[in-house]
């Protein structure tokens, strides 16, 4: 499910793209994770009946909370939170189709040709 060597993680679902009849995959890690979560700990007490003062759940509702952030946003490529990826590819192709949306911006492009040299 996930890309090799990792723990999941830190890490989406390949995505593989075809180009001239072959499958080039795509890999993309978490660089600089969200700092937010789209679900605060008051709206899950709200949901759950459990009330605002009562704080011995928290630890539990925030990690629940962000994994199942982390469960749609790996199963769907959807960035609900910004955070900054990395996003490699084994070779050049001329169109590249990033993996995870939306795309907010791209601050760099890097190529290493077949001597390693940037």
């Amino acid at each position: 499910m996930f890309c090799y060597g990792t723990d999941g993680l830190n890490y989406y679902r390949e995505r593989s793209q075809r180009v001239s009849g072959k499958d080039v995959r795509h890999t993309v890690r978490v660089v600089a994770p969200p700092v937010t979560e789209p679900v605060t700990i008051q709206e899950a007490k709200a949901h759950l009946n459990i009330g605002q003062s009562d704080d011995t759940h928290d630890d539990e509702l925030f990690a629940i909370i962000a994994a199942a952030r982390g469960e749609w946003e790996r199963d769907t490529s959807t960035a609900l939170i910004t955070r900054t990826l990395e996003h490699r590819l084994p070779r050049w192709i001329d169109v590249i189709r990033l993996t995870v949306r939306p795309v907010i911006a791209v601050s760099s492009v890097t190529y290493f040709d077949a001597d390693s040299a940037e």
